[in-house]
């Protein structure tokens, strides 16, 4: 999946800035934070592929966890920012510079590639449950979509 030709002003590429690196090895990241429409910071996970419940149940809840730590520890960094605990390094852009916590709509999105429709909702609903107390304090929404929702979106290009 090739994501879209954002402007740069509205993108925080997260996963490979020089916060996330000095944040530590042991601190994970979604891929970017997006500024969507006037106030929605989308925090986008992708993936190529996950696991089923029905064939690994372990290793579905495993994946589960890590996909729910890369929102939270994002979500997190980019709090620490907003405070003036992490410095940016000018990668933040400066529309999301601009927006302020008491404006933001929260999203955590997950993009799995190739996903069938019928797979989305339990893995959402999975996800929100694991959340629902980061859901209830912030007002922040889940969404998971596969690559031809994410097209209609223009997430991907």
């Amino acid at each position: 999946m090739i994501f879209g030709d954002y402007n740069q002003g509205r993108v925080f590429k997260i996963e490979n800035s020089q916060m996330h690196k000095e944040a530590g090895s042991r601190v994970r990241s979604v891929e970017f934070i997006l500024l969507k429409g006037k106030n929605g910071l989308w925090f986008i996970e992708a993936k190529s592929s996950s696991p089923k419940s029905e064939t690994s149940w372990d290793r579905y809840q495993e994946f589960i966890g890590e996909i729910t730590e890369k929102f939270i520890h994002s979500f997190n960094m980019l709090c620490a920012w907003y405070l003036g605990r992490l410095s940016d390094y000018d990668e933040i852009g400066t529309d999301l510079k601009a927006i302020t916590g008491k404006m933001a709509d929260f999203v955590f999105v997950l993009v799995i590639r190739g996903h069938k429709m019928e797979w989305l909702l339990p893995l959402q609903e999975e996800l929100r449950q694991k959340l629902k107390y980061h859901n209830s304090i912030w007002n922040s929404k889940i969404i998971v979509m596969n690559d031809e929702i994410a097209r209609e979106y223009h997430l991907i290009i």
